[in-house]
């Protein structure tokens, strides 16, 4: 359920696996730089002598639960309510990759920085 494709954040050092589960987000963001027409005069290829880039201040406070009837010892984490808060900076590159700095702490008093680069959409 978590810790593959699907995350609460705080958690991303987990895998909780179950038969069913559910997650909610929550987040607010402010829009810090908008530099639409960045100019890499540097740069050989053609395509790519424009960076587009905006950032993104952002608070969020995440939650879930993974449900199972018959967990193994080792998966603690199932069958319990989880949930995380933190800080993060967000970078929108080239319209559709975000590249997220974030700072975490869980409901198990861990906190920690994570990195996370994906496509947008």
């Amino acid at each position: 359920m978590f810790g593959y494709d699907e995350i609460i954040r705080g958690y991303e050092r987990y895998v909780m696996d179950g038969s069913f589960g559910w997650k909610l987000n929550a987040s607010i963001r402010y829009h810090l730089i908008d530099k639409s027409d960045l100019q890499l005069k540097f740069f050989p290829g053609v395509n790519y002598k424009v960076l587009p880039i905006n950032l993104y201040i952002e608070g969020y406070v995440d939650g879930g639960r993974v449900s199972y009837d018959y967990p193994h010892p080792s998966n603690h984490l199932v069958n319990t309510f989880l949930y995380s808060a933190g800080l993060g900076l967000n970078a929108l590159i080239y319209n559709d990759r975000v590249l997220r700095l974030e700072y975490s702490v869980n409901n198990l008093q861990e906190d920690g920085f994570f990195v996370h680069f994906k496509k947008a959409i």
